[in-house]
């Protein structure tokens, strides 16, 4: 079987999967399953975005302050530009959320929702600062993607965007109150239990992720894009490199969505807009976080015979 052959099969039977999707016999109360997902996954995403800022008093004195006597404030220094390296995967960002073109919305949803949930758990089990920092990486990674977002867009009635938006929003901002809750509930005035704090928000992601799976169904509109995609030509789907380029109407991807980008004055000039809002805030804060660096590194060792390297161990 040549690779054609086999990239025509697996097609197919993708079609044949998105058609019978499409087809099913409407969900009853389809848009409030739906927007009980979006919901709950805008909760858990405001969530495991401030949980670790409202711990970090904890998280440095256990990590830093009391294995190497270090004073709160030199602690917190370095604990925040170690922080650094947990963003620098963030330029892949864009190629993480083109695969919610192929794969689905729903099951995107869930799937990062389940990270958000391994994150937090490696957080609230992390026996080394290593491991936190592992948890705390993937969970900043998950919550930059927003997938719940595309899907709200998705399923609201294009008329009322705007307000479910809103709502979903407004519901984010009331889920971060519920972090200073959990820290007064469960860890109470003894901060060595902040372990705690992390790891009921990541059995809440594991649930949401369940319900996402089982109980509301992909949207309309990416199950109509993606058929129309796969009845495409092979030659449309899968061009030749080395031939004239063919139409890609129905193409997606990241580059494919510069190309559109540059295509569509409006969208060019909002995207050209929120660069600039974008590389102003950088230019505020890449000073901060360079001079951050140059103090972890040349302290790195100190008169305690603090090492990085040894962080950890």
């Amino acid at each position: 079987m040549t690779s054609r052959d086999k990239i025509e099969k697996r097609d197919a039977c993708e079609l044949e999967k998105r058609k019978a999707q499409l087809n099913r016999k409407p969900l009853k109360f389809a848009l409030f399953f739906a927007g009980i997902a979006i919901l709950l996954g805008a909760g858990i995403d405001a969530i495991a975005t401030q949980i670790g800022g409202q711990l970090q008093s904890s998280i440095v004195t256990e990590f830093f302050v009391n294995p190497y006597n270090l004073s709160y404030n030199e602690a917190v220094s370095r604990f925040s530009a170690v922080n650094i390296i947990s963003y620098l995967i963030l330029p892949i960002l864009p190629f993480y959320k083109a695969l919610s073109d192929k794969f689905g919305r729903k099951p995107f949803l869930a799937f990062n929702i389940i990270m958000m949930g391994i994150g937090m758990a490696l957080c609230a089990w992390s026996p080394s600062i290593l491991v936190f920092y592992v948890g705390y990486t993937i969970t900043v990674f998950m919550v930059s993607s927003d997938i719940q977002i595309i899907y709200l867009y998705e399923v609201a009635p294009q008329k009322k965007r705007a307000t479910f938006y809103g709502f979903v929003k407004g519901t984010g901002a009331f889920c971060i109150i519920l972090v200073p809750v959990l820290r007064a509930t469960v860890m109470g005035n003894d901060s060595t239990l902040w372990r705690n704090v992390y790891a009921v928000p990541a059995v809440l992601a594991f649930a949401i992720a369940a319900y996402i799976f089982l109980v509301p169904r992909e949207s309309e509109m990416f199950l109509k894009q993606r058929v129309k995609y796969l009845e495409s030509p092979y030659e449309e789907r899968h061009p030749a490199k080395k031939k004239e380029p063919v139409e890609k109407k129905n193409k997606s991807g990241v580059f494919h969505a510069m190309k559109h980008l540059f295509k569509e004055k409006q969208l060019f000039w909002l995207t050209m807009i929120s660069m600039v809002f974008a590389i102003g805030y950088m230019v505020l804060v890449a000073p901060f976080v360079i001079i951050g660096l140059v103090l972890l590194i040349w302290k790195v060792k100190d008169t305690n015979g603090v090492d990085l390297n040894t962080i950890g161990d």
